[in-house]
């Protein structure tokens, strides 16, 4: 037991000790949770053009920044990394904004005691279940009932491709 200037604190349960409350404890602090929000957004602004684009019917400033040379230096270099599927690329992508929120939400969510702590594991829950489901869009995929888990379904063309279809002649 430690002391403090009131009394005597008793030590926490064990499951206390290794559970992420505890690890929310040692949390960075406002600064580096706001730069964490922050680089969130940043991160998905900066795979939204690609996404709309993927998706079909996307506005103009979407279609004219995927367009842009640096978004074709962004599918050069994801082509040269082996990545040939812009929509699983660009989404799955989107995790690590999941993860950059759940890190600056930390130190809020502990103070929501056992509620907050079971929104910080479903938060956190969230990445891994986005990459599975844009790797799944494919309707031969064995995990395919994963895609779209994390937002509505899009359409699925006859090329069994999620969003813009290849013009037919």
């Amino acid at each position: 037991m430690a002391r403090t200037r009131i009394g005597v604190v008793p030590r926490p349960p064990v499951w206390q000790c290794l559970s992420l409350v505890n690890f929310l404890a040692h949390h960075p602090g406002r600064r580096w949770s706001v730069a964490s929000a922050a680089l969130a957004g940043v991160w998905a602004l900066f795979l939204l053009p690609p996404q709309l684009v993927e998706w079909g019917d996307a506005p103009a400033w979407a279609e004219a920044l995927n367009d842009s040379p640096f978004y074709r230096g962004v599918d050069a270099l994801r082509e040269t990394l082996g990545l040939h599927d812009a929509y699983v690329a660009s989404g799955s992508a989107i995790a690590l904004s999941v993860v950059l929120v759940w890190w600056a939400t930390g130190p809020s969510l502990r103070w929501l005691g056992w509620s907050g702590h079971v929104f910080s594991w479903v938060l956190l829950s969230l990445a891994p279940v986005t990459v599975l489901s844009y790797a799944s869009c494919k309707e031969t995929s064995p995990l395919h009932a994963l895609w779209g888990a994390f937002a509505p379904r899009a359409e699925i063309g006859a090329d069994g491709q999620p969003g813009r279809q290849p013009a037919t002649a």
